[in-house]
């Protein structure tokens, strides 16, 4: 190649540096230092597959975003559902552990237990009437120390006045000025302990609380809890010293419990226990207020048809036309019944409500509010007879 030359060393330095430095210059300068011809190749080979990218393949690309759509439609149907599963799982682990902390004080009679439950999830408020020993006001303790709650237990005799319940306004001297005093239905779950032996007069002072879930004094009205409960207890055999409850009042009760008397292996339970000391112990929440009121908010999302509506409102109507009644059932009993219903259908760990939820909620949501004719009274006719008799003439649906 230098033939006939002689180089100096800086000729052959240029030389060699320069036929190194040639294979690493960029893409960009080949491509400029190239013939015009082959530019305009280039280019024009480039804008045709931009246009292949942009037109050729846009139904392809229409499939690809639809499809990338529906894999994301389908990731958040998954996750609504794992997020749906979990609440559910969560809301019947939370159930169960009221019920068997319930348990370690009130042995067996699991259907109490359930219906009070219920009657919780629902809003509702619960007359326990049974005889004397039973372990209503035990229950109605062991309900309310399982939850996290406010808890008053008022106990009802002759001389109790109604400011006792709701509170009154008294003169401070030391600051003089008046202040209110509130009175011990201000709270989440309330006791009315043997409501049956104060006057009416005092049982009315409950009414506008169980209602309106409000308390008026000296014309100021206060709002209660939203987590607000009656559980009231009354004993049916002594009449002298007690007073019947009102039919108004008995309206406002969602249900009307009885416990009965344990069987053999209950009592045998019982009895150890006692023994043992078991029922010293004291009992611990497992449940805190803001957990009734976050299930009592998935309670609402259950599901309840139109036909299931209406079965349980045709129930409701055909007491109006029952012979054997002084007067029907009240649009009260209706929502409440439907509102039973539903909470039945979610602590049986179900989504939707079924007929047998209406006819087992019929049976302890219905009869408290009847008031029988005479004639029926003359032919030993009770309340649950004719509820029973009711719910089997109506038609259910398929």
């Amino acid at each position: 190649m230098f033939a006939g030359s002689l180089l100096t060393g800086k000729q052959i330095t240029d030389w060699f540096f320069g036929a190194t430095a040639r294979p690493r210059a960029r893409r960009g300068a080949d491509c400029e230092s190239a013939p015009r011809e082959e530019r305009g190749s280039i280019a024009r080979g480039a804008s045709r597959h931009r246009e292949r990218s942009e037109e050729a393949p846009r139904e392809e690309r229409v499939g690809t975003a639809r499809g990338a759509g529906r894999h994301r439609e389908r990731s958040e149907e998954a996750s609504r559902d794992i997020s749906k599963n979990d609440k559910k799982y969560m809301s019947n682990n939370k159930i169960t552990d009221i019920k068997n902390n319930i348990k370690k004080r009130f042995v067996g009679k699991d259907s109490v237990i359930n219906n009070v439950l219920i009657a919780l999830l629902a809003g509702g408020h619960v007359l326990i009437e049974d005889v004397p020993g039973v372990g209503k006001t035990t229950f109605a303790k062991a309900l309310a120390r399982s939850v996290d709650a406010g808890f008053s237990r008022i106990q009802f005799t002759p001389d109790t006045l109604p400011t006792d319940i709701t509170g009154t306004t008294i003169y401070d001297a030391g600051k003089a000025e008046f202040r209110v005093v509130k009175g011990p239905v201000h709270n989440e779950i309330i006791l009315a302990d043997e409501i049956n032996r104060t006057p009416p007069k005092t049982q009315s002072a409950l009414l506008e609380a169980m209602e309106e879930k409000q308390v008026t004094i000296d014309g100021t009205t206060y709002p209660l809890p939203e987590l607000f409960m009656v559980i009231a207890t009354q004993n049916p055999v002594e009449h002298i010293g007690t007073y019947t409850l009102p039919e108004a009042e008995l309206d406002r009760f969602m249900m009307k419990l009885s416990i009965g008397y344990p069987n053999d292996e209950m009592q045998m339970e019982m009895a150890k226990g006692f023994l043992d000391g078991v029922y010293l112990e004291e009992l611990s929440p497992v449940a805190a207020a803001a957990d009734i009121l976050m299930l009592r908010e998935e309670v609402k999302k259950v599901t309840m048809t139109d036909e299931i509506i209406r079965y349980a409102l045709n129930i409701v109507d055909s007491s109006r036309k029952n012979d054997n009644l002084e007067y029907g059932l009240s649009p009260r009993a209706g929502l409440d019944l439907l509102a039973a219903a539903r909470a039945a259908a979610f602590v049986a760990g179900r989504d939707f409500v079924i007929p047998e939820d209406v006819i087992t909620m019929a049976k302890v949501t219905l009869p408290h509010r009847l008031v029988l004719t005479t004639q029926s009274k003359m032919n030993r006719y009770t309340a649950d007879q004719i509820i029973t008799d009711i719910v089997e003439k109506v038609k259910r649906p398929k």
